[in-house]
């Protein structure tokens, strides 16, 4: 066995081999000491710190969400299960502690409020091996997350959406209904459900004062009663064999 072969299995013999062989294979102690230097660090030191450069884990980033209150901020989702927050349009990134956030795909979209510290999203965090998706919300801009202290979808919240102006009106949805809350989760009411194979995709939603608009593959849910009730919507010019898929607004 040469003197590498034993470097590479242990750090021990490294010592033996210098007493025995330091005058004939150096001409110095000192030149010695500097070899084996070297060569241990190389072999065996370990990263004191680690940083990230860059984002999305080696997956695929879902759901950009801007702040309407600093157009320099935003959120991603990445269904390697970090939600990545930037103050400065991308010059650097944070990942938010696993702990605190999960996210998986479109469903980890942040929907922001009228107030810049409160915030809801899903998360995606695993119990016992399984995703279970859950709507959870921030008190201080996204640095803290708690799950809403009620869930109507038992783990499996396909979307949420927050209405902007009254940040405790809520809409929610599991595969195949719709869930109102007008206190920021601390009640929720089924308002719409379906037995379609399709389930009932929410493609956005919009607040308008005590008028609420639903877009779904099922057509427009509206409520005029502050969220109390909701029904489809009659609406021209969509042929029944196509449905919505995204859906924005503005006033």
């Amino acid at each position: 066995m040469n003197l590498f072969e034993i470097i590479l299995m242990n750090t021990k013999p490294i010592i033996l081999k210098i007493t025995i062989f330091r005058e004939r294979l150096f001409t110095t102690p000192i030149l010695w000491i500097m070899f084996t230097i070297t060569v241990t660090s190389s072999l065996f030191a370990q990263p004191s710190q680690w940083s990230a450069r860059g984002i999305g884990g080696g997956g695929a980033l879902f759901s950009p969400s801007w702040s309407p209150h600093n157009p320099n901020e935003l959120f991603v989702a990445c269904d390697m299960t970090e939600l990545f927050h930037t103050t400065n349009l991308g010059q650097l990134w944070s990942a938010k502690h696993f702990r605190q956030i999960q996210t998986s795909n479109s469903r980890g979209q942040v929907q922001f409020t009228n107030n810049p510290s409160l915030l809801y999203t899903v998360d995606a965090s695993t119990i016992n091996g399984n995703e279970v998706y859950r709507a959870k919300k921030s008190v201080d801009g996204g640095n803290t997350w708690s799950y809403l202290s009620n869930d109507p979808t038992d783990g499996e919240t396909y979307s949420l959406f927050a209405d902007y102006n009254q940040p405790n009106r809520l809409v929610m949805s599991d595969y195949d209904a719709l869930y109102f809350s007008p206190d920021g989760g601390g009640t929720f009411s089924k308002r719409y459900s379906t037995t379609s194979d399709a389930g009932l995709h929410i493609a956005g939603a919009f607040f308008d004062g005590t008028t609420i608009y639903v877009g779904t593959n099922q057509g427009i849910l509206r409520s005029t009663d502050n969220g109390a009730s909701f029904s489809v919507m009659p609406l021209a010019g969509i042929p029944t064999s196509e449905s919505l898929f995204e859906k924005s607004e503005s006033r």
